[in-house]
């Protein structure tokens, strides 16, 4: 496992463009000065690798930082998975974490918590708290839906809810 010694010996992070770059010339690829790693074509979070073992990049900060890996998830607050800087990162919950996301691209309703349930012919507004449904209630308009969703979720999640 990593250490933050380690990783602040071999790395050096600039917390302003949460850019990370080789302190030590390791090997031709693995330059002093050189930026540490890269975006992933897969999922558009930044990795790197140490000693054979392929880290995310945010999580490696974390530990620079702090000098501890991160208790949970790290979450990136305006939601761009690349953006490593410090004012960027927190900490979060599974759940803080998935209530900071988008809206899913491929829902056919119009706002985020809000589908459409054919049973009653009324929207429904819900969530996911510890990995568990949150049922909100049906509705007659998908906007009286959001207005609930939106509701509840910032009670639950504060500053990580996000309403789109």
């Amino acid at each position: 496992m990593l250490t933050a010694e380690l990783a602040r010996e071999l790395l050096a992070y600039d917390p302003m463009s949460g850019r990370v770059s080789w302190r030590v010339t390791l090997s031709h690829s693995r330059v002093a000065g050189l930026e540490a790693g890269g975006v992933s074509k897969r999922d558009g979070y930044h990795r790197l690798a140490i000693e054979g073992k392929s880290y995310l990049t945010h999580r490696v900060i974390w530990l620079i930082v702090t000098g501890e890996w991160p208790h949970d998830r790290l979450d990136h607050k305006n939601r761009i998975c690349d953006d490593n800087r410090w004012e960027n990162l927190r900490q979060a919950s599974h759940s803080q974490n998935m209530a900071n996301r988008r809206k899913n691209i491929t829902s056919k309703s119009p706002y985020k918590g809000v589908t459409f349930d054919r049973e009653s012919g009324k929207w429904l507004a819900q969530f996911q708290k510890d990995r568990k449904r949150v049922k909100l209630g049906r509705f007659k308009t998908p906007e009286e839906a959001h207005a609930a969703y939106v509701a509840r979720s910032r009670a639950s999640f504060g500053e990580f809810a996000r309403a789109a």
